[in-house]
């Protein structure tokens, strides 16, 4: 394994360690780092989270986080169907019920799209996390945009469905992530898209991301060409901020493109080896990218300004 050479930075009540299972996802999004990845074998997703388990079995060094988080790719649409995959992946969260026993820890992350019918696999899962006493801390991850995700009317009906009633069912709160593309701040402008009747409609609470172009294109202009209307303009940006953080409070600046929703360290499998990333919360660009020698660039389509630095204008104005 190889180790990045950062500190974790002790952050007294969150300490987050986050596992990147494995790419798989069945919604190929446009702009995903993991869009046209090769499926894994059930044999190395188990070899995955047998790698998984063997970190949460260290005390020495799983007990120093309160916060455990999986990511895909995707884990409840077919992922987890055989069951010998499905009994590996369950026993990651009996080691956590005791980790809770123990008074050590305080919630559980796991990300999904939500776009597969949730009768299959999710909500069998959460049944089990209910069973483990592991459900109150549990919050589910999930994404919404308003061009790029949803590939037909099928999937966004999905997605709604299920945050609705999932949220009702099993009485929890799932926390959605909404890159802050032109699309976006186009239709909050234009009032199509209202940011407090989708938070009420849905039982959620937004976190807003910087888009990047990650890694599967190479550059900016690239990412423009195949996913339009991604990166926005620096003045309609400021627009945004100025009119839903001033003057309607929809947005709490302070936590706004925040590296808070990062874990402090993330394990993930990259160019057949696990790494072990550290100090992900103090960096505006994620250290994953590195990794891959290749290009990385966020922000606007039309300033080399920062977006973070920008916001962070608007605080010390206000």
């Amino acid at each position: 394994m190889t180790k990045v050479n950062t500190n974790v930075v002790d952050c007294g009540e969150h300490r987050f360690l986050q596992f990147n299972l494995w790419k798989d996802c069945n919604n190929n999004c446009e702009f995903c780092f993991y869009r046209g990845h090769k499926l894994l074998s059930n044999e190395k997703k188990i070899s995955s989270i047998n790698f998984v388990k063997e970190r949460l079995l260290d005390l020495e060094e799983s007990d120093f986080y309160n916060e455990i988080g999986f990511i895909g790719g995707e884990f409840f649409d077919n992922q987890i169907e055989d069951e010998s995959v499905k009994k590996a992946f369950y026993k990651l969260f009996d080691i956590l019920k005791d980790k809770r026993e123990r008074g050590k820890l305080d919630r559980i992350y796991i990300t999904t799209n939500l776009i597969f019918d949730s009768n299959r696999l999710l909500r069998p899962f959460l049944d089990y996390l209910k069973e483990l006493n592991l459900l109150d801390i549990t919050l589910l991850c999930t994404s919404y945009d308003l061009k790029y995700r949803f590939h037909n009317e099928k999937a966004l009906q999905l997605w709604q469905t299920n945050m609705v009633e999932l949220s009702k069912d099993y009485n929890t709160m799932i926390h959605t992530e909404i890159i802050v593309t032109q699309a976006f701040i186009d239709a909050v402008m234009k009032g199509t898209f209202n940011i407090e009747e989708f938070c009420e409609k849905y039982n959620t609470r937004i976190d807003y991301i910087e888009p990047s172009s990650g890694f599967y294109f190479y550059d900016k202009k690239e990412c423009e060409k195949e996913v339009k209307d991604f990166f926005p303009k620096r003045e309609d940006f400021l627009n945004f901020i100025q009119y839903t953080a001033i003057d309607n409070h929809w947005i709490d600046l302070t936590k706004f493109l925040s590296m808070r929703i990062r874990s402090d360290t993330l394990y993930c499998h990259l160019k057949g080896q696990w790494r072990k990333l550290e100090g992900r919360r103090s960096q505006y660009i994620c250290p994953t990218l590195g990794l891959y020698n290749v290009t990385y660039e966020n922000g606007y389509c039309d300033s080399k300004e920062s977006m973070v630095e920008d916001v962070n204008a608007f605080l010390g104005s206000v």
